[in-house]
């Protein structure tokens, strides 16, 4: 089921937030090293176009990222770069 509008956070350019990833039923995230490695790579190769992360904390069963937006130049140029030719 898709989220409502009303619970969905906006997210503005140079701004900074903290972002809470959790799994559902304590199911655990993370059950090693190489886990760990997995998701900072994921998470930076599909983020880090368009915001910045300061800090980030991962437990067992979720992640704490503090972020900062990029600027709207720099979020201009992500989108740009992702129209087809």
């Amino acid at each position: 089921m898709p989220t409502p509008n009303n619970l969905k956070a906006q997210f503005y350019p140079d701004e900074y937030y903290h972002i809470v990833c959790k799994s559902i039923d304590g199911i655990l995230l993370f059950n090693d090293d190489k886990d760990h490695q997995v998701f900072n790579e994921r998470f930076k190769k599909f983020a880090s176009e368009f915001l910045d992360i300061w800090s980030y904390c991962h437990i067992p069963n979720h992640t704490h990222h503090v972020i900062k937006i990029k600027s709207i130049d720099s979020i201009n140029h992500f989108i740009k770069k992702l129209a087809p030719q």
